[in-house]
Order: structure tokens, then C-alpha cells, then sequence
């Protein structure tokens, strides 16, 4: 159905395809220009919405990790030592989570921006941080070391969040931003020197570190500084400063000498290997300045960078005007030039069809009947010009030219042919009927069985020389000189056609019904049923047979020739019955369907 529409809505006028092929230009660059305004504006809005994320959701998120990495140090010194002075610091950070959980929610719920346009992960994260904020109460009433994994969980619940944006923020960064993978895996690194202090922390406080405690403490050790030195070397310059003024001070190689001596003091001696203030001072310095410059690298980009600049939209705004402009001015020019081809094309296309309905097959029709025709009156030559449709049409008087001369040479042939047919045929008919004639006499003479047999065979072969003379005649559109004046039994016509057959041993004779055929066609259903005959035993295999066999019909007798061979497909069989048919399509150059053709001159007789 949509095939059969397209085709309808499909040019088909000379004129209407030139305008088509003079409109695609202009709508392929209407659709390219389209696009581009689109994808540039789909680019703007997803920076517009990403911006907006890094101020609703990642600056409240990286501000809540910060207070519960607050928190959960405080809660590991508090259940270590519940003393006045660590009880008070607990109550403080916990206020802080409190305002950055409160401001992580209203950002969420402020946004404009629906968190699934970021991909799937991000809503279920979003609610799974939510959820693990609600469960923060819950935590609080353990207040004890074990605590430690909750909280590290709602960190990590936190960090998710800003991991589904990396690939986001990856692919619609603004021009000189770091690369997203390398902030998230800073503030990862961030998140274990959290879990070093809140570690050492209570350790310090208690006045003792598990071993179990140690090991991880050492563990997160290596693994942070692995992770900030990979991400350091992905960050833009600016960035890289602004990290490493943190990481190359006076505060952070204390802090990597303090984490050196823990590791080297064993579990055993960790706690006295530096002072709790030494180590608190110089552990919030670092998380601080590496928070600051997270949130620095994070917004900064996004604030300096304006999306509706000259230096984004000039250049693309200039160039599709630009090319409207040219394509505009194409299609006057090119308009002009279509309307004159327009003009030549359809008197060149009124010629041809005049051509090809009219003066060729008229033509062809005079010469089929044997006339003459003149051929420069039909088609008078002309010289063609230096344009292509002059000589276009040049070359179609010609064409016509060659194929007139072509079908006068023809017919010409065809009618000599037949003449040198007939008088062939005349005379080999004549000779033939002597030959039989001297074949009939000798075997009456003859006793010798042997003899006898050879002559039978030399008689079957004037047979069969007697039919193809008279096949000759029969193209020629003569009529063969052998002739009956009385009806003949239709036994004996059939036998007299098996009998011309080359193989007619294989030949079988079934029942035929007891009629008479008049004289005057016995030759030619003769002729006719010989033909069959040795058709259908040249294409069946040689040890089978071949039966014949007659039936009364309604309107006559039926004649029924059986063989096992393959048989004929569908297309071949209807090309053979139209050969048969039309007697227009005969044609005596085509020396494989001979017999095709005399069954169609005597089926029209």
C-alpha cells in the first residue's frame, strides 16, 4: 500500500522532475541547516540543564559529603572517648549534616531539570541517597565505632550520584573543563582521606587500633594517593594548580609523614605515632582545600563559559546564510535553464513517440505485406546540432533509418528464401515420390528376409526426407503437392505419421475410435501429428515409450500423445503456445524452432 502511494505521488512529467532535481539542494541544505540550528540548540539546552544540575545537585552533594565525612569522624572519636569536649564536637557536626541534608533536599526538589534526561541511573540513585538520608537518625542512636560502615555507605550513596552525571558532563562539558572522570575520582580520593581521619581518629581517641583497623588504614593510604596521582594528570592546568597548591604545601607533607609513621608504628604503636592535633590540623586542611577545589572545578567552567557567544553561534549563523543565499541564486539560474530544456525535451519526447507509435510500425507493416516503402520520405535524414537534444534527435532518424533499410533487407531475404524453399522442395518431392515408388516395387520383389528389412529401412528414411520437403513447402506458405481424394480412416493417418518418425519403434498405437478424415487434410494432420510425435520421442528417455491415442469429444476427436519425459515449464510453455498462435511471430532465421513454426502455418490453414 505505501509502495502503490509513493508511486502516485511520484513525478512524472519532464517539467515536474526537473523541478524536483532543482528543489533537492535547497531542502537538503534546509534539512542540514535545520538539523545543525537543532543539535546546536539541543547542545545549549543540555549545558543549560547540566549547569543547572552542578548548582541543584552536585554543589549540595559535594557539601553533604563533606558534613557526613564530618560526622563520621566525630561519631568514631565520640565512641572512643565519650568526653565533654568530643560529645559537643559531635553535636556540632551533626548540625552541619543536618543543614547540608536539608539543602541537598531542597536543591532536588528545586531543579527544573528532570533527572531521567541525564539517564536511567540517576533518578534510582537520587532516591537511594534520599532513602539513606532519611535512615541517618537511626545510624545516630548507635553511637558507636561500628557506626563507621553506615556512614561510609551514605558517603558512598552520595558519590553515586555524582557518577551517573560523569558520563554527561563528559560528552556537554564546556570548552577547558576537566575531564569528569578524573573530578569524580578526586572526590573519591577525597572520600578515603575522610575514612583515614575518621579511622585514626578514633583510634587516637581510644588509645588503640585494631589490627584490622590498621590494615585498612594502610590500604586506603595507598590507594589514595594512586587515585590522585592518575587524576591529576587528566585535570586542565588550571585545575592541576589549583589541586596540587593543596598537595604540594607545608600541611600536606605533614599529613604524608603522619600517614607514613602510622603505617611503619604497626597497630600496636599507631596511636602514639603523631599528636591528635598535628594530625586533625593538617587531615581538614587537605579534605578542605581539596573540597573547595573540587566545587571550584566543578562550577567554575560553567560560569565563565557563555553558550550564546559570537565565537559558538557567529561562525554557523554566518554560513547558513551564506548558503541560502547561493542556493537561491542557483535556483534563478538554474530556473531559466530549466525552462528551455524543458521545452526541447518534450518536442524531443513528442518526436519519439510519434516514432515509435506511428511511422515505425506502420512501416513495419507495409514491408511485412510485401510493399516497398521510401525511406527518405518516412524518415528524411537530418544533420544534428552542437546541443545534445539536436542530436538526440539526430540519432533517433537515424536509428528509424537503420531499422527501415534493416526490415527492407529482411523482407527482401525472407521473400527469396522462400522462393529457393519451394523449388527445392518441388523437386525433392518429385524425386521422392519416384524413390518411394522404386522402394514399393523392389519390396514386392524381394523374398530375402534380410533384404526385405533394409529396404523397409531405406522406405522409412524417404519417409522422413518426404516429410522435411514438405516442411519446406509449408514455410513458404505453399501447400505440398500430396493430396487424398477420399476420406481415410484416422488409424491410418496416425500410423502413416508414426511411420515418419525416426524412432518409431518406440512409437505405440492405442485405441482410436473408428472416423474418417476428409482428403483434403489428411497430408497436413499428417504433417501435424509427425511433428508431435517426434518431439515428444526426441525428449523423453530412450527406453520408454511413446503412445497414441483417440478419443470422441463433444465437438470431434481428441488426439492424445503420451510420453515420460520432463516436461515443459510454465514460462516455456507459454512461449510455445504463442509462438503457435501468432502467425506474426514466424520467423525463418531462427533454425531451432522450425518445427514450432510449421505447426503454426499448418494450425493456421
Amino acid at each position: 500500500m505505501r509502495l502503490r502511494a509513493l508511486g502516485r505521488i511520484r513525478p512524472k512529467s519532464v517539467r515536474a522532475k526537473i523541478i524536483c532535481l532543482l528543489m533537492v539542494p535547497v531542502i537538503s541544505l534546509m534539512a542540514l541547516w535545520a538539523q545543525a540550528t537543532v543539535s546546536t540548540a539541543r547542545e545549549i539546552s543540555d549545558r543549560g540543564r547540566l549547569d543547572e544540575a552542578a548548582t541543584t545537585l552536585l554543589e549540595p552533594v559535594g557539601h553533604f559529603v563533606a558534613a557526613v565525612q564530618y560526622e563520621r569522624s566525630a561519631t568514631g572519636r565520640h565512641a572512643a572517648d565519650p568526653d565533654a569536649a568530643h560529645d559537643k564536637h559531635l553535636r556540632s557536626a551533626q548540625r552541619l549534616t543536618d543543614q547540608a541534608s536539608r539543602a541537598l533536599r531542597d536543591g532536588i526538589n528545586e531543579g527544573t531539570t528532570d533527572s531521567g534526561d541525564f539517564g536511567p541511573e540517576l533518578p534510582f540513585r537520587i532516591e537511594r541517597l534520599l532513602r539513606s538520608v532519611d535512615g541517618l537518625p537511626a545510624l545516630r542512636k548507635r553511637q558507636d565505632i561500628g557506626s563507621y560502615g553506615g556512614y561510609t555507605a551514605l558517603v558512598d550513596a552520595a558519590l553515586a550520584v555524582d557518577g551517573a552525571l560523569t558520563q554527561v558532563r563528559t560528552v556537554h562539558a564546556p570548552p577547558g573543563a576537566s575531564e569528569a572522570r578524573a573530578l569524580h575520582d578526586l572526590a573519591r580520593a577525597g572520600e578515603l582521606l575522610a575514612r583515614e581521619d575518621a579511622l585514626f581518629g578514633a583510634a587516637r581517641a581510644g588509645g588503640r587500633m585494631p589490627r584490622t583497623a590498621h590494615e585498612e588504614f594502610a590500604g586506603t593510604v595507598i590507594a589514595r594517593r594512586e587515585l590522585m596521582r592518575a587524576a591529576l594528570a587528566d585535570l586542565n592546568p588550571r585545575d592541576a594548580r589549583a589541586y596540587r597548591a593543596v598537595l604540594s604545601g607545608d600541611t600536606s607533607r605533614a599529613l604524608t609523614a603522619a600517614e607514613d609513621a602510622i603505617r611503619a608504628a604497626g597497630p600496636g604503636r599507631a596511636p602514639a605515632a603523631t599528636t591528635a592535633t598535628a594530625w586533625e590540623r593538617s587531615a581538614r586542611t587537605v579534605l578542605d582545600g581539596l573540597h573547595e577545589a573540587g566545587v571550584g572545578a566543578l562550577t567554575r567552567p560553567a560560569a565563565e563559559h557563555d553558550p550564546y557567544s559570537f565565537d559558538e553561534l557567529g561562525g554557523a549563523g554566518v554560513a547558513v546564510v551564506l548558503g541560502l543565499f547561493a542556493v537561491l541564486l542557483s535556483l534563478l539560474i538554474s530556473a531559466g535553464i530549466g525552462r528551455s530544456l524543458v521545452v526541447e525535451l518534450v518536442g524531443l519526447r513528442d518526436e519519439a513517440l510519434d516514432l515509435a507509435r506511428r511511422e515505425l510500425p506502420s512501416a513495419m507493416r507495409t514491408l511485412h505485406q510485401g510493399e516497398d516503402v521510401d525511406i527518405d520520405t518516412l524518415a528524411p535524414s537530418r544533420t544534428p546540432g552542437e546541443d545534445e537534444v539536436s542530436q538526440i534527435g539526430a540519432a533517433l532518424v537515424a536509428v528509424e533509418r537503420a531499422a527501415l533499410r534493416s526490415s527492407a533487407q529482411r523482407a527482401e531475404v525472407l521473400a527469396r528464401i522462400a522462393d529457393v524453399y519451394v523449388s527445392l522442395a518441388r523437386r525433392s518431392q518429385v524425386l521422392l515420390h519416384r524413390q518411394l515408388g522404386l522402394l514399393d516395387a523392389l519390396e514386392r520383389r524381394v523374398e530375402r528376409p534380410e533384404d526385405l528389412e533394409d529396404l523397409f529401412r531405406i522406405d522409412h528414411l524417404t519417409t522422413r526426407m518426404r516429410r522435411h520437403a514438405e516442411s519446406l513447402i509449408i514455410l513458404s506458405g505453399s501447400t505440398p503437392g500430396r493430396g487424398w481424394r477420399h476420406p481415410v480412416p484416422l488409424l491410418d493417418v496416425v500410423r502413416s505419421a508414426v511411420a515418419e518418425v525416426e524412432d518409431f519403434a518406440r512409437v505405440e498405437t492405442g485405441e482410436v475410435p473408428d472416423v474418417r478424415v476428409p482428403g483434403s487434410v489428411v497430408a497436413d494432420v499428417v504433417h501435424l501429428v509427425a511433428e508431435l510425435v517426434e518431439n515428444a520421442v526426441s525428449f523423453s528417455p530412450p527406453h520408454t515409450k511413446v503412445t497414441v491415442r483417440a478419443d470422441r469429444v463433444g465437438s470431434g476427436v481428441a488426439l492424445e500423445i503420451e510420453d515420460r519425459g520432463l516436461g515443459m515449464k510454465q514460462e516455456a510453455l507459454a512461449e510455445a503456445n504463442r509462438r503457435i498462435e501468432d502467425a506474426a511471430r514466424v520467423d525463418l532465421l531462427d533454425s531451432e524452432r522450425l518445427g514450432l513454426f510449421v505447426v503454426n502455418r499448418l494450425a493456421h490453414r
